[in-house]
């Protein structure tokens, strides 16, 4: 959290640091949880700095790191995301190459499908875990859930990563054919956009590319059916087929039972044993 200005109040940050610029004055506490504050010179705290958890190195709570040490942090931190996530591509690539594909296909052939199954699920995942864990069945399901969505995650952004770099070949004329060197590029690339978060005047644009990169990646992932649905339907088809079993469970319901068949009568006029006639 940055302050800019005059903040009338308090102020509490979960694993974020709170950096106050000159001439910023915030007038209650600040309270922080694995993360630091930071005031410029001239900057005015008038209550007090409470800090819990302390995360990086050399960094006692509540006290605050000088710029040029969370510059080197943050730095670190990219250094190691980027190993991360490279690894990550050639792993999933490498053993999911068919899911991969699927799901990579699926989202340029339908962009916005995925948006609206990863937007669903980014606004839903948190309400519906709420729901489950009040209950004491549901409690169980909520790691399923949680993993669910991790896998989701990084089938989906390995998915993204194949995207981009097969528009980098075909933009550049590289010979890179393989699936794993197209994912491995793609993922060099984004973990190259993610640097503007480590600058202040374009942070805004890799948060963004991030989120999109997030939404799409889950999105494609949960509506293929983690690459097993090649058209895309998987949830689709799921609440079909559920909603035609439902309208069967309730025609069957309303309809009248019937007794057991009844024998034939015979005509008026008629013996039993009499044959009928069957025509001329």
């Amino acid at each position: 959290m940055t302050i800019g200005g005059e903040v009338d109040g308090q102020i509490a940050t979960f694993g974020g640091p709170v950096r106050m610029e000159p001439n910023s004055r915030v007038t209650g506490d600040i309270a922080t949880l694995g993360a630091s504050v930071h005031k410029e010179p001239g900057a005015i705290h008038d209550g007090r700095s409470v800090g819990f958890g302390g995360v990086l190195p050399g960094l006692a709570p509540g006290r605050a790191a000088s710029p040029q040490k969370a510059d080197e942090d943050a730095g670190g931190l990219w250094v190691v995301g980027t190993i991360c996530g490279v690894l990550l591509a050639l792993l999933v690539a490498g053993i999911f190459p068919n899911a991969t594909r699927i799901v990579a296909d699926a989202i340029m052939a339908k962009p916005g499908s995925a948006a609206a199954h990863g937007g669903l699920t980014m606004l839903l995942v948190v309400p519906v875990c709420f729901v489950l864990a009040i209950t004491c069945v549901g409690l169980i399901l909520v790691p399923v859930v949680i993993l669910a969505l991790i896998g989701a995650f990084i089938l989906g952004t390995v998915g993204v990563e194949l995207i981009v770099g097969r528009r980098l070949v075909r933009s550049t004329g590289w010979a890179v054919t393989s699936l794993i060197g197209l994912a491995v590029l793609g993922a060099v690339v984004l973990r190259l956009v993610a640097i503007l978060q480590l600058l202040p005047a374009v942070e805004i644009v890799g948060v963004l590319v991030s989120l999109v990169v997030f939404i799409f990646g889950v999105g494609g992932a949960l509506m293929t059916g983690f690459g097993t649905r090649p058209d895309g339907e998987w949830i689709l088809r799921r609440l079909r087929r559920r909603r035609l079993s439902v309208e069967v469970t309730v025609d069957d319901a309303d309809e009248p039972s019937e007794g057991p068949p009844q024998p034939a009568m015979p005509d008026a006029g008629s013996s039993a044993d009499e044959p009928q006639s069957a025509g001329p």
